[in-house]
């Protein structure tokens, strides 16, 4: 690395980038808000007994295996500098270890704190990197913590579809994130021909995972996680709906199926595109602190807008 951009400096001694890279992810990941707003109030989905019981249950045997042999065995090493080869290739001999140590995290619900350190690998996002946003950090675990959050992971996709409204897409059995994409084309050509004004707010959340208040978890569960964090926003938003304060249209009939935890909003990439004529927009969109967008915009990477339909979705979609 020649050089690295950190707000708005360029800094090209390699001490200098060192120091800025720690600074930068340091502050990151830290907790800077003093006081947040609770979710009194808001009604979530419950679990019942069964599935309750399903997440607390002892570890089993069957269940590790297969987590482990899911897991790509070729990856980086972890910084114990063991890739998840060696744990398959060796089961026979680390078995009776590994078995104890879900034993014991399952009676004590904790583990050693140097089981979750993480080395942070800086990926250039484009050609020519220098600023230090256009690297994606990405996280190298512990092989024994990886496949402890393998595990966890696949407990809870057996019941998160029973947590996470159908507004969510991603991460969850049985849905889509294309189904997004479609959702969102048909009910903007609906609201196209409805002749009324209105107006796409797009926001972007800066660097997601980051910016959420993560105690301990990273790999495979984060995006799990995520999704319930993510839940919390849906359930304001339908309590807004349910206050009158929202109101929302109904789409064609073949339309298929921060505060509270430290998410930002990336500025940058909010903005907001007009559905007909729309009066008054440079206005507003100074009020929203975002950019004026226009039809067809992206969204999810594809195009959105553009009078495309289902039955147009081999031009777009590979």
């Amino acid at each position: 690395m020649r050089g690295l951009e950190v707000d708005a400096i360029l800094y090209e001694v390699e001490s200098e980038i060192q120091d800025q890279v720690v600074g930068f992810y340091e502050s990151l990941y830290q907790e800077l808000e003093s006081w947040r707003p609770t979710v009194d109030g808001l009604e979530f989905a419950n679990l019942d007994k069964i599935d309750w019981l399903s997440l607390e249950m002892e570890f089993e045997k069957e269940e590790i295996i297969v987590a482990l042999q899911e897991a790509e065995g070729d990856k980086a090493p972890s910084p114990d500098g063991f890739t998840m080869t060696f744990f398959q290739k060796c089961w026979c001999v680390l078995e009776r270890d590994i078995l104890a140590f879900f034993v014991d995290f399952h009676k004590e619900c904790i583990f050693e704190k140097s089981l979750n350190a993480t080395f942070l690998c800086l990926i250039p996002k484009k050609t020519n990197a220098v600023n230090i946003r256009d690297f994606c950090p990405i996280s190298l675990v512990d092989s024994l913590y990886t496949l402890l959050s393998k595990v966890l992971t696949h407990r809870l996709r057996l019941v998160l579809d029973k947590l996470i409204s159908n507004s969510h897409n991603s991460f969850v059995g049985g849905r889509q994130i294309l189904d997004s994409v479609l959702i969102a084309n048909e009910c903007l050509d609906s609201r196209l021909k409805s002749g009324n004004s209105s107006v796409i707010i797009k926001l972007d959340i800066e660097k997601a995972y980051d910016h959420f208040l993560w105690s301990s978890s990273r790999g495979s569960l984060s995006p799990l996680l995520f999704l319930l964090v993510m839940e919390t926003l849906c359930r304001l938003l339908k309590k807004i709906e349910d206050g009158g304060f929202l109101s929302g249209f109904q789409a064609s009939p073949t339309v298929g199926g921060g505060a509270i935890t430290g998410l930002k909003v990336n500025v940058s990439k909010r903005e907001i595109v007009p559905v007909g004529e729309v009066g008054n927009l440079d206005a507003l969109a100074c009020i929203l602190c975002c950019k004026v967008g226009r039809l067809p915009m992206t969204y999810l990477g594809c195009a959105v807008g553009g009078g495309k339909r289902f039955g147009d979705l081999d031009d777009w979609v590979v």
